[in-house]
């Protein structure tokens, strides 16, 4: 057998004994990607559902990184995270989600919805902001004049096709948001807020229209990214309307 031979080999079975570790898990050592300064994650949690779910996505992100700060916005206090109380608003807490930028305590902010759950450490994220506003999904249907869902509101469907040239652009799944804090991202999110008290449902559609009247720059994610198809999600499974409450925006 020839050196080269045997070199093959030798590198051949070691391949096959090595462990597979996903590169955003903990290893045996517990080590994590450090945690950028003034960086955290917050939810949004009203009702008993919702709750109970973002403290299970709790549970999880602190599997892969318990280093990171979380706060949770809602009603009712939860332990071991920072409580930002603020009081009961609409059934589907859109008119806090649409607020996030303003009641979140960090810099650099990841916002998860209550019923998602992560399938990998996040925080490699955050450095992209420096060098984007956004970090976000693209969503499933990723041209807005496309979209289809029927529990839209189709007056405002066809008002935000009309106030952004023919909807021709790609929209964004609003529950997995990394943002950073500067004047640029304040207008878009205040925008946002905005836009989605005109018809108080759901808040993706006031999202892209807030986003054609206030460009940002974002790394937009394909579909591993954020999705609802748990064996596809790299990053965050997105268990979509899991955690509404009756009456809530489907």
């Amino acid at each position: 057998m020839s050196i080269r031979e045997r070199n093959m080999r030798l590198r051949s079975t070691a391949n096959k004994s090595a462990p597979v570790v996903h590169k955003s898990e903990p290893t045996v050592s517990g080590l994590a990607p450090v945690v950028p300064k003034d960086s955290g994650v917050i939810y949004v949690a009203y009702g008993s559902k919702a709750i109970d779910m973002a403290k299970k996505s709790i549970e999880i992100l602190r599997y892969f990184n318990n280093k990171i700060p979380v706060s949770v916005i809602s009603d009712q206090e939860i332990e071991d995270v920072n409580n930002i109380y603020h009081e009961d608003t609409d059934s589907g807490a859109r008119f806090i989600k649409t607020s996030i930028y303003f009641l979140s305590p960090y810099k650099r902010t990841l916002y998860l919805d209550a019923d998602t759950e992560l399938k990998s450490d996040p925080t490699s994220y955050f450095s992209l902001l420096d060098k984007v506003d956004l970090v976000m999904g693209q969503d499933v249907t990723r041209i807005f004049n496309k979209t289809t869902h029927p529990h839209l509101v189709q007056e405002e469907v066809e008002a935000t096709i009309e106030e952004t040239d023919g909807g021709e652009f790609i929209q964004y799944n609003t529950g997995v948001i990394f943002f950073r804090k500067c004047d640029a991202v304040e207008k878009l999110m205040r925008a946002w807020h905005e836009e989605w008290k005109r018809w108080k449902r759901q808040d993706q559609p006031a999202m892209f229209r807030a986003m054609y009247r206030h460009p940002v720059r974002i790394a937009p994610m394909r579909e591993p990214f954020n999705t609802h198809h748990s064996a596809k999600a790299k990053v965050v499974f997105h268990a979509h309307r899991r955690a509404s409450r009756e009456g809530s925006p489907k």
